[in-house]
């Protein structure tokens, strides 16, 4: 079976199932497996720096050395075997549904008037204070992380499926789980958890902007504002410290002609963050399903396009 159908077949069954409760994730054992190994190395090693350097190498070296370890004896055992592996693989690294049902549940809240369940909600989604969120603010920050997480959710996973196969998919979602465990800018990770968020930024750097890309075709389609998206991640996406986040949240706020970003509290301290995008429109719930629909739309897109591009470049290399 061929990498493109492999890929394909996974984003459906993602599309389909989602991330269903129960079922082994790699990215989450490799999440776990970081923060056990992260008390040894430290009293290993006197320099948080060092020791966070060489806890993010050892989790790295060991996700793959196990993931080449499994494919190739998967290979061994039958080609379907090897298939079937890559298939997982590729299906627990997107998270296209997963971030829809979550940013759906927090409109279901909202619809309702239950502003305390949807802070619950949306507080599973982002590291800030949402306890003193009112109804906007807990609009804008689920739409915020759909637009956000898209890009380590959806894009970056395709990419590296398409250009490293399974293989690389293990090693971006250890990235990525090294950022997620360590990656605080806290006292406790600032420096140990300095070069799992370096690499975090440099494996996201190009997805984060091919997100931006898509964004504005998939508001095309939608009859949404294309060139909007365009203009205002160009314009707003610097105003961040995190470009891979900022860039496609500004061009989310084009495309859906609401104002994103803003200040914010994380641990209780204020982070007084710019705007991003024009107000054109006042933040509603219904926002949040629009942000949905352009989160599929990317998806489908992206796979698509890639797909017809792994295939068209292999016919030519053959």
């Amino acid at each position: 079976m061929s990498l493109e159908i492999q890929i394909l077949i996974a984003l459906f069954l993602d599309l389909l199932f989602g991330d269903p409760r129960g079922l082994p994730h790699p990215a989450r054992m490799m999440r776990r497996f970081a923060l056990a190994l992260e008390p040894s190395i430290r009293g290993m090693l006197k320099s948080p720096r060092e020791a966070g350097l060489l806890t993010a190498v050892m989790v790295l070296g060991l996700a793959g050395l196990a993931a080449w370890g499994l494919l190739r004896l998967a290979a061994l055992l039958h080609p379907w075997a090897h298939t079937a592996l890559s298939i997982w693989v590729f299906y627990t690294a997107l998270s296209a549904r997963f971030l829809a049902d979550q940013a759906s549940e927090v409109y279901r809240a909202l619809e309702v008037g239950n502003l305390p369940l949807a802070r619950k909600r949306v507080s599973e989604m982002v590291r800030r204070d949402t306890d003193r969120m009112d109804r906007e603010e807990v609009t804008r920050t689920a739409i915020e992380s759909v637009a956000r997480h898209g890009v380590d959710g959806v894009m970056a996973p395709l990419i590296c499926a398409f250009l490293f196969g399974p293989l690389g998919v293990i090693l971006y979602k250890a990235i990525d789980a090294l950022d997620s465990a360590f990656g605080h800018k806290n006292e406790q990770y600032y420096d140990f958890g300095r070069f799992s968020a370096w690499l975090d930024r440099l494996a996201n750097w190009l997805p984060a902007r091919v997100t931006v890309l898509f964004i504005a075709l998939a508001a095309m389609l939608l009859g949404m504002r294309p060139l909007a998206a365009l203009r205002v991640s160009r314009r707003d996406g610097a105003v961040q410290d995190n470009l891979n986040a900022a860039l496609p949240e500004a061009a989310m706020a084009g495309a859906l002609g609401v104002q994103l970003g803003g200040p914010v509290f994380r641990g209780g301290s204020f982070d007084p963050q710019p705007f991003m995008g024009d107000p054109l429109q006042r933040l509603e719930p219904n926002h949040i399903r629009q942000a949905n629909a352009v989160l599929f739309a990317t998806t489908i897109l992206a796979a698509t396009v890639f797909a017809l591009a792994h295939k068209g470049l292999a016919a030519l290399l053959k």
